[in-house]
């Protein structure tokens, strides 16, 4: 069942999208009811899993130096070999997202994120089935005009930045990609990293803030902008071959490269959906942010081991915030 909701602006456009426009706006949910599928794009990811990017005995794997070039020495664009089970070289590509790229991960991000199958009964009737199918091409041409035009405004500022050094880098997508033997690519995945101010209780914005706001808003946390990893997305038939690790390994060498040595994210709290999500960051050293202050929100629930787990209500979504210190040179 879809649900329709109506939010008034508040502090836009520094908020999910579901209170950034006083628009209607139709969600389309997992069978589980757990978040709406245009706030899973916003949001950081449970798309992807707990695996190893080194090269395993048996050979095949992400070798090791991909990973500290990555995050010492980051040289986007970059190609790499990944020797898949059977023995055969896989040429993998990471760049940024360019113009010519943003429909292409439009795509992936529908594809992920889009509208899901319908629970409707086989007993409807015609016109509830006409209802439902309308109201899913609805959901999918608004969340993909969302999401366009929230990737081109990142691809703007990011070529604004590139042509004027006083532009601050401050929105960097970067896109993973198979290149076949005819050179052809296949987008399957991408993860952001930008800076935004440290505010555990809210997601990175859909569509792109000026600097001049970021500022004002850390402010408030006694901080500056500082970088955040934000839709972190592998598609199901790659999962589980380290390429989610080497996305992070590529945020975190271009925030190192921004002269930061810290980087914050947030992931589903839910240790189902979300313990894939949550294994992979702890394997990478991201600790909790906790906050006493905030937790005295909870106290009426008692003692409870998500409180340490730096747990947060996000738009009505548990999340947790996590924070990692960046070494100067990643120690495998």
């Amino acid at each position: 069942m879809r649900v329709i909701i109506l939010q008034t602006l508040v502090l836009a456009p520094y908020c999910c999208i579901t209170s950034s426009f006083a628009i209607p706006i139709a969600f389309s949910q997992r069978s589980n009811g757990r978040i709406p599928a245009l706030n899973l794009f916003f949001d950081n990811g449970d798309k992807t899993v707990a695996d190893s990017p080194t090269k395993s005995r048996s050979g095949f794997g992400v070798d090791r130096r991909t990973i500290e070039n990555l995050q010492n020495n980051p040289t986007i664009p970059i190609q790499f070999e990944y020797s898949d089970p059977s023995g055969s070289q896989k040429i993998i590509q990471i760049k940024q997202l360019e113009k010519d790229t943003v429909t292409d991960a439009v795509s992936l991000c529908l594809k992920e994120y889009g509208s899901y199958p319908s629970s409707i009964t086989a007993n409807a009737t015609p016109f509830e089935k006409m209802v439902e199918e309308r109201m899913s091409d609805f959901d999918n041409f608004f969340f993909t005009f969302i999401v366009l035009l929230g990737l081109g405004q990142r691809v703007e500022r990011r070529e604004k930045s590139d042509k004027d050094p006083s532009c601050p880098q401050d929105h960097n997508v970067l896109c993973i990609s198979e290149i076949d033997s005819n050179q052809k690519e296949t987008m399957f995945g991408m993860a952001e990293v930008s800076m935004q101010p440290p505010d555990p209780s809210r997601t990175s914005p859909p569509f792109v803030m000026p600097s001049y706001l970021k500022k004002v808003l850390a402010s408030f946390y006694g901080s500056d902008s500082l970088p955040y990893i934000s839709n972190v997305l592998i598609t199901n038939e790659y999962r589980g071959k380290g390429f989610s690790k080497v996305l992070m390994a590529a945020c975190e060498g271009l925030a190192k490269s921004w002269g930061y040595y810290e980087a914050y994210l947030h992931v589903d709290a839910d240790s189902s959906s979300g313990g894939p999500a949550q294994n992979l960051y702890n394997s990478l050293g991201y600790e909790p942010v906790i906050d006493e202050t905030y937790n005295e929100n909870f106290t009426w629930m008692g003692s409870t081991p998500a409180m340490n787990r730096g747990l947060y209500i996000v738009d009505g979504v548990a999340l947790l915030f996590l924070k990692k210190k960046l070494l100067s040179k990643e120690i495998q």
